[in-house]
């Protein structure tokens, strides 16, 4: 698949689009960028998820078909402002890998593979190597998953 490439910004810790030498946004071949958006954008909260805020919203993806049960994005932003535990640790992970199965289910990717780790005090930091149909890979690094 072709798709506009995505690049991480360190210094303002967030995604942008990419853009060539001659000033063009740079496409790139693969999932990388929609593994991105899958994990960025924020998933609906569900029933006894506990929230965030105080205001009770459950956020959620402005495309999800919630009438069918489908759900698009993730809910790791549940976890922004936890402490970080080896639980969050723990959550982080199954958070990134239910945002990214939809993409196995579509039959898009042969699998994921995920991890998570505390990055800083505060921080937890993920990986995903997203194993193609014909078994080649790459792999999506998500410098800052989470920050309490």
């Amino acid at each position: 698949m072709t798709d506009l490439k995505l690049a991480y910004d360190a210094a303002a810790q967030r995604y942008d689009l990419a853009f060539d030498a001659a000033g063009q946004p740079a496409v790139e071949i693969g999932l990388k960028t929609a593994a991105i958006a899958a994990v960025l954008s924020w998933g609906r909260a569900r029933e006894g998820d506990p929230l965030p805020g105080f205001d009770g919203d459950r956020k959620g993806h402005w495309a999800d078909p919630w009438a069918d049960g489908g759900r698009k994005g993730s809910r790791i932003w549940l976890l922004n402002g936890r402490i970080v535990t080896q639980r969050t640790i723990a959550d982080a992970k199954a958070y990134l890998e239910e945002a990214l199965m939809p993409m196995v289910a579509k039959g898009l990717l042969r699998g994921v593979v995920v991890s998570t780790w505390r990055s800083a005090p505060t921080r937890i930091a993920g990986s995903a190597i997203l194993v193609h149909l014909d078994g080649a890979t790459e792999t999506v690094e998500f410098e800052d998953l989470v920050s309490a």
